[in-house]
């Protein structure tokens, strides 16, 4: 009994350790196939001569309604009708494939990234510190999206992502060192975005819950959590959509 037993403990983990390692694998050795880009919807996601719709892995680009979402769509609009390669890894829940592109030697993925045009966004294990540094870059050059506020380099930031709990001080002297954040946009690296209302910069506390926001703690009212535990970049723009702050943490 005790050898049957064992015998099919080490075929189940014989079986985990190989599922696990084909699913592990697939996105290493994902192969890349020939396809012809028909027409770009947005900035990160683009429709096939097949039919196919593509969501571009490890990005997110601005929404239509947001300043410089045009950016990053009229990059891509340069490959429509050319014939690109694809590497697909998986579906996301609306059914897109994800896909790293690549036009002959450019990934244009991480183009995007480099040049500014878009944030990085669930980026693969494996290229976390690649995207992270191309975006650090892009932003300490004001490139793209990037375009530095009048207030860039005023704030600094501590994230408890557990707690859901952000602390933003403003570091500012006078004349700026009461600005209020009336109209500012605060956003993760995914689609959460927030205009926060009339606060003064000095040093708030923000939570992501409900609760009743007082001088210097704000509730964004959120019914889901907005930092991810283990990697997430806090953005803060301007009334102008210029970047103002950046905290990132996990890369």
């Amino acid at each position: 009994m005790e050898k049957r037993y064992s015998l099919f403990l080490s075929l189940l983990l014989t079986a985990f350790i190989a599922a696990n390692f084909f699913y592990f694998s697939n996105d290493v050795n994902a192969k890349k196939e020939k396809a012809v880009v028909a027409r770009v919807i947005d900035g990160d996601t683009l429709e096939l001569n097949d039919n196919r719709t593509i969501r571009l892995l490890n990005i997110n680009a601005p929404e239509k309604k947001d300043p410089n979402s045009n950016l990053a769509a009229n990059y891509l609009k340069k490959f429509q009708n050319k014939t690109i390669q694809l590497e697909p890894i998986g579906t996301d829940k609306y059914h897109r494939l994800l896909a790293r592109l690549f036009y002959d030697n450019l990934y244009l993925n991480f183009d995007l990234t480099s040049k500014g045009l878009v944030s990085k966004y669930l980026v693969q294990k494996n290229e976390k510190s690649k995207f992270a540094r191309a975006e650090r870059e892009a932003i300490e050059k004001g490139v793209g999206i990037w375009e530095h506020s009048t207030y860039y380099g005023c704030f600094q930031s501590e994230i408890d992502a557990k707690k859901e709990l952000v602390t933003l001080i403003n570091t500012c002297k006078s004349p700026n060192a009461n600005l209020s954040l009336e109209g500012w946009i605060l956003k993760d690296e995914g689609r959460t975005r927030h205009i926060l209302p009339n606060v003064n910069s000095g040093r708030i506390i923000i939570n992501s819950g409900f609760g009743n926001s007082t001088s210097n703690t704000l509730y964004l009212g959120s019914s889901i959590n907005i930092w991810n535990d283990d990697a997430d970049t806090l953005y803060l723009f301007d009334r102008k959509g210029k970047i103002a702050h950046t905290h990132e943490y996990g890369y």
